[in-house]
């Protein structure tokens, strides 16, 4: 048993088929990992930067030539039917003219005396006319309002059924060409019943 005290503990572990670490990590292990990662990225990253400028350059070789024109400063805009440039601004240019126009009065044609006014001020016009209209029409039949517009026709109202046109006369004069044939649904002159 002394011989056991003497003896350090990592000579005990060797006998007994233990072994213990002296040492977490390695540094030098770790450094050399990460300086191979790092280089192969390197390597990889200037590889794809290659690639890219030279397939960027080998397609502007097969592109046609521009006009000398393309490069100057001067703005020249075609002859012709423009599109609109700014579609986005137009499409807002014109919202705020259509709001303006809805929500505000103003001259439609000054001389003949025409204006408009804001939407809301023309429906409550509208319904109050409407109203005074259909309080002093004691002709207007129940169940129906009166417009403006054309009259409309009453959802009660009999539907008039067709009445087919009837067959136009026979001609005088004696033709070598046979009669033509009575219209469909036509009873024939020499039909039975």
């Amino acid at each position: 048993m002394t011989d056991l005290g003497k003896r350090d503990e990592s000579e005990l572990g060797d006998e007994v088929g233990l072994r213990f670490e002296r040492i977490d990590v390695e540094p030098a292990l770790v450094a050399r990992w990460a300086i191979g990662l790092g280089a192969v990225s390197v390597v990889f990253a200037a590889l794809a930067v290659w690639m890219l400028v030279f397939l960027r350059h080998r397609e502007e070789k097969q592109d046609p030539q521009r006009p000398a024109l393309f490069f100057s400063d001067e703005t020249r805009q075609p002859e012709g039917v423009r599109l609109q440039a700014t579609p986005f601004g137009d499409l807002h240019a014109l919202r705020e003219q259509e709001h303006r126009i809805l929500t505000t009065y103003g001259w439609v044609d000054q001389p003949s005396g025409v204006v408009h006014i804001p939407i809301e001020e023309a429906m409550r016009l509208y319904l109050s006319r409407q109203g005074a209209a259909a309080g002093t029409a004691a002709a207007v039949p129940a169940g129906r309002v009166p417009t403006d517009s054309a009259p409309v026709p009453s959802p009660m109202a009999p539907v008039e059924s067709a009445t087919p046109l009837p067959p136009p006369p026979a001609s005088p004069v004696p033709s070598d060409r046979p009669a033509p044939p009575p219209p469909h649904g036509a009873a024939s002159p020499g039909a039975r019943q």
